[in-house]
């Protein structure tokens, strides 16, 4: 609020002035002639109070603009991202014959395998988890470690630190197998590679990692994709060659096994594996 003391033209009574705005304090030095040298802006209101003594008060106000009028400041920020990784090999197929053929021997040396994700009634094996240990798959070992290595410099990880394998395991999907919704408890990142991927194979299943974010869903234009932001479930097609890695804590699922091919080319056949940070020797 700024107080102005002025002379009003053809008026004796001595005349003070006096300009109330939120956004604008006006200070006129006094004797200055309020009405010529005072520019008002527009939507200006004025009230005049005459005082009993003769004196004039004149009271001027701005209009505030309705929130209609204003510019808001509106900015959209994103925190708490879920990253996942893709990595495809170059030229692949040599790599992944000398892989099938490893993961078949081992199927012969240990028919039964173990139970996790996979469903063995239905046919679905899953080798011991620590494959990274043997020769045959010391080049797939390698190219992790190249990835990885990205990864670590894209996140900014500590240079005192690396990540590597903790256990390494393959899994053989006939038609008609899936692998149940979980998580990789005690590491960081998981990861799959896909060594062969028949048409509908199966792809992999990413679900919305805030559960709470599912228990009240906003409802979005119909007809219209959403923004990538806003899903709640990402699926991966699978290919021959494409690696993946993602959070541990990421849940994640199989679908059914539908491809049209036969016998051991309608496996879906992958190797997975855990990912932890551990400190430079």
């Amino acid at each position: 609020m700024g107080l102005v003391n002025g002379g009003c033209p053809g008026k004796k009574a001595p005349v003070t002035a006096m300009w109330v705005s939120s956004r604008r304090n006006a200070a006129i030095p006094p004797g200055q002639n309020l009405f010529r040298n005072t520019s008002f802006p527009r939507r200006c209101n004025a009230v005049r109070i005459l005082q009993p003594s003769g004196h004039s008060i004149i009271l001027f106000t701005q209009e505030r603009p309705s929130m209609s009028q204003k510019d808001l400041g509106f900015v959209r920020r994103s925190y708490f991202p879920t990253m996942i990784f893709q990595i495809d090999v170059p030229e692949p197929e040599d790599l992944n014959k000398k892989l099938l053929a490893s993961i078949y021997a081992e199927r012969e040396r240990d028919k039964k395998g173990i139970s996790r994700s996979n469903i063995p009634a239905l046919g679905g094996w899953h080798s011991h988890n620590d494959l990274y240990k043997s020769k045959e798959y010391a080049e797939l070992v390698g190219l992790i470690g190249q990835a990885t290595s990205k990864m670590s410099e894209d996140l900014g990880y500590a240079d005192s630190h690396t990540i590597r394998i903790g256990t390494m395991w393959s899994i053989i999907n006939p038609p008609g197998c899936v692998n149940r919704a979980h998580v990789h408890p005690g590491c960081l990142w998981s990861g799959v590679y896909y060594i062969q991927a028949p048409e509908n194979c199966g792809n992999i299943e990413f679900i919305e990692p805030r559960t709470v974010h599912l228990m009240n869903q906003a409802k979005f234009q119909p007809n219209k994709k959403r923004s990538r932001e806003n899903w709640t479930k990402v699926r991966y097609t699978p290919v021959a060659g494409r690696m993946i890695i993602f959070p541990a804590w990421l849940y994640h699922a199989v679908d059914p096994n539908e491809t049209k091919e036969t016998g051991d080319a309608g496996n879906r056949v992958i190797i997975s594996f855990n990912l932890n940070q551990v400190k430079k020797s």
